[in-house]
C-alpha cells in the first residue's frame, strides 16, 4: 500500500468514528484539518516539502534512493567477499624426467661396457708389445666406441645403434665393417686378461690364500651351470637369462650387475664358457654342445 492510500484511508477512518455527527460541517471539517495537517508535519518530515499529499515522483524518488542504498551495499559486501576469500590454485608438481626402464636395464650397461672397452685399448696402445698393424686396429676400434657412446647418449632409439655397432664387428673391414679390427683387439685383450689372471694366481699361491667370489657370482655361475644342463640341444631353447625359470624362458629375466660380469669373466676360464658381446642379444656367455651355442645373455631382452 502506498503512503498516498494509507493517508487517505487514515483520514476516512477519523471522519466515520470521530465524535461530531456527519451533518456537522464544521466540526468535520476542524477535525479532517487537524489530521491533515498531523499529516503534513510528519510528510514534511519525511519528504522535506510543503504539501499535504506527498507526489508520485516524490514517492519514486524515495523508492529510488532507498533501492539504490541496498544495491549499492549488497555489491559492496560482494566485493569484500572477493577481496577476503582468495583461492590459490593448486601447484601439479611434475617430475622433469620419468624413469626409462629401456635406459636403466639395457642402455646403462651397454654404456658401461663401452668405456670400460675403451679404457682397455687405452692400456694395450701403451703397451710396447702391440705391433703397428693391431695398433691401428686399436685405433678404429677406438674411435668407433667413442662415436658409439656419444650417440647413444643422444638417440630416442639406442638399441638400434647397437645392433648396427654389432653388425660392424662381424663384417668384414673391407667391406665397411670392422671384423679384422675388432677380432685384433678381443685377441690382445683377451691375451692380457689372461696374462693378468695369471699372475694374481701366482701372487695368492705365493701369499698362501684361497681364490674367493662374491655371493652374487656364486648365484649367477651355479645358474648357467644349472640352465646349461636342463637345455635340449635345440636352437629354439638355447637362450637363458638370470632370473628366468628354464632354458628358452623369457619370464622374470634380469640384468646381471656389471661387477658380477667382470667376475664371471674371470671365473669361466677352462670350464667351456666364453665371454662374448658381438651377438644380437647383448653381452653373454657362450657354451657349445653339438655344434650349437648355448647363450646365458647378461641383460633381458629387448
Amino acid at each position: 500500500m502506498t503512503i498516498k492510500s494509507q493517508i487517505t484511508a487514515q483520514a476516512r477512518k477519523e471522519g466515520e468514528h470521530g465524535s461530531t455527527s456527519k451533518s456537522d460541517p464544521a466540526r468535520r471539517g476542524s477535525s479532517s484539518e487537524q489530521t491533515l495537517l498531523t499529516g503534513s508535519v510528519q510528510r514534511q518530515s519525511a519528504f522535506g516539502g510543503s504539501g499535504i499529499t506527498p507526489s508520485a515522483s516524490q514517492v519514486l524518488q524515495l523508492q529510488r534512493t532507498i533501492g539504490n542504498q541496498a544495491t549499492a551495499k549488497l555489491l559492496t559486501s560482494r566485493m569484500d567477499a572477493r577481496t577476503v576469500v582468495q583461492r590459490t590454485p593448486a601447484i601439479i608438481q611434475r617430475e622433469d624426467t620419468l624413469p626409462d626402464p629401456v635406459k636403466d636395464v639395457q642402455v646403462n650397461p651397454l654404456l658401461n661396457l663401452i668405456q670400460s672397452q675403451r679404457q682397455q685399448i687405452s692400456d694395450l696402445q701403451r703397451s710396447k708389445e702391440v705391433s703397428s698393424d693391431d695398433q691401428e686396429a686399436l685405433e678404429q676400434c677406438f674411435k668407433k666406441l667413442t662415436t658409439l657412446y656419444i650417440q647413444m647418449g643422444q638417440t630416442d632409439n639406442p638399441m638400434a645403434l647397437w645392433e648396427s655397432f654389432i653388425i660392424w664387428t662381424e663384417n668384414s673391414a673391407w667391406s665397411g665393417g670392422g671384423s679384422e679390427y675388432w677380432e685384433a683387439f678381443t685377441r690382445l685383450a683377451n691375451a692380457s686378461d689372461a696374462k693378468k689372471e695369471k699372475e694374481k694366481e701366482k701372487d695368492e699361491e705365493k701369499k698362501g690364500g684361497a681364490k674367493s667370489w662374491s655371493p652374487e657370482c656364486d648365484a649367477v655361475f651355479d645358474d648357467m651351470n644349472d640352465q646349461y644342463g636342463r637345455w635340449n640341444g635345440k636352437l629354439k631353447t638355447r637362450g637363458a637369462w638370470w632370473g628366468s625359470a628354464q632354458p628358452g624362458s623369457t619370464t622374470g629375466a634380469k640384468n646381471v650387475p656389471s661387477e658380477v660380469i667382470k667376475e664371471l669373466k674371470k671365473r669361466v676360464g677352462g670350464t667351456g664358457w666364453r665371454f662374448s658381446d658381438s651377438f644380437s642379444g647383448g653381452i653373454s656367455f657362450h657354451k657349445t654342445r653339438g655344434g650349437v651355442d648355448f647363450i646365458y645373455h647378461m641383460l633381458p631382452p629387448n
